[in-house]
């Protein structure tokens, strides 16, 4: 215990601090100025200390306890081990960053690329199915005409009866199918059909109602639309 007060302060230190605390200066607020010079102090030193290969000696302090007092000989590798992270992290924060925008930008531009060109053709009833309409999206593919056809008041085909839709050709007059459907589902989906022959050699776009009995039949014409693209 002895030991521990060895180093109490003297009569004269105690005065000497007494009046340090008393001095109104001490506790005055810091103008924004002065704030402004320690932290600017305080960013110097940081980065003098990133910089410097080997940091100062740090100061001995004598020790309170009985215990002997162990030294830290990686002190460098402690103190430049921050700013050796810091640069690494950035890069790789600024690499995930760049990569992300040239994926982001990748993937609009395929989508832009990708993104099919449809000719629109609007498809009306006729007497026989008056209150039936259709818009019909053309999409020409490598593998042929895809058709995606929205039908709004065309029925269900009857039991025994389907929709055929075709393309047709004026003349000499001839016409080629491009799929079967019956709406029996609701008619709330798209319905995908496909061609393999040119809309502009087959220019008009036909849905008739098909009779299962009799496929070769002409069948009955719903739905009409011209092909104006190329």
């Amino acid at each position: 215990m002895s030991d521990f007060y060895e180093d109490e302060p003297t009569p004269e230190e105690l005065e000497q601090l007494s009046a340090l605390l008393s001095n109104d200066a001490v506790w005055a607020e810091a103008s924004p100025e002065v704030e402004d010079n320690i932290l600017a102090a305080i960013q110097a030193e940081a980065g003098s200390a990133t910089a410097a290969t080997i940091p100062p000696e740090r100061p001995q302090h004598r020790s309170v306890s009985n215990q002997p007092e162990q030294r830290v000989d990686n002190v460098t590798s402690i103190v430049d081990a921050p700013s050796r992270r810091s640069r690494p992290f950035g890069a790789a924060v600024m690499g995930a960053v760049a990569a992300s925008i040239l994926l982001i930008g990748g993937f609009f531009a395929t989508q832009t690329l990708t993104q099919p060109s449809f000719e629109v053709v609007a498809m009306a009833g006729t007497p026989d199915a008056a209150d039936a309409s259709g818009v019909a999206k053309l999409d020409r593919t490598d593998d042929g005409l895809r058709i995606l056809l929205d039908v709004t008041n065309l029925p269900p085909a009857p039991e025994g009866s389907y929709y055929q839709a075709w393309l047709v050709r004026p003349s000499p007059k001839s016409r080629i199918s491009a799929g079967t459907f019956h709406l029996r589902g609701g008619g709330d989906t798209q319905i995908e059909l496909w061609s393999g022959v040119s809309p502009s050699t087959y220019p008009t776009l036909s849905v008739t109602l098909q009779e299962e009995s009799d496929p070769l039949a002409p069948g009955t014409v719903v739905l009409l639309g011209e092909i104006l693209g190329e």
